[in-house]
């Protein structure tokens, strides 16, 4: 049976944060797809389903929480 990995998305406006997130996920040999806004992640959201999302709550633009609703809405 092989393992199929799970997609994470990291959203997250500081480039660093990003790469904090895709370096430790890596650790677990994971791997996480990064936008760096809500609009960013709505694009990469209509390519497919993701089992995680890990947002930044302080973005310009749509908030964290504001964007997990949008998420919840589109995609229940």
């Amino acid at each position: 049976m092989a393992f199929e990995p799970r997609r994470i998305l990291v959203v997250d406006d500081e480039p660093g944060i990003q790469r904090i997130f895709k370096r430790a996920l890596a650790n677990y040999g994971l791997v996480a797809e990064v936008a760096g806004n809500a609009d960013e992640a709505m694009t990469r959201l209509e390519g497919g389903a993701f089992d995680v999302i890990v947002t930044d709550v302080n973005m310009p633009g749509a908030d964290g929480i504001a964007f997990l609703r949008s998420c919840r809405e589109r995609y229940p």
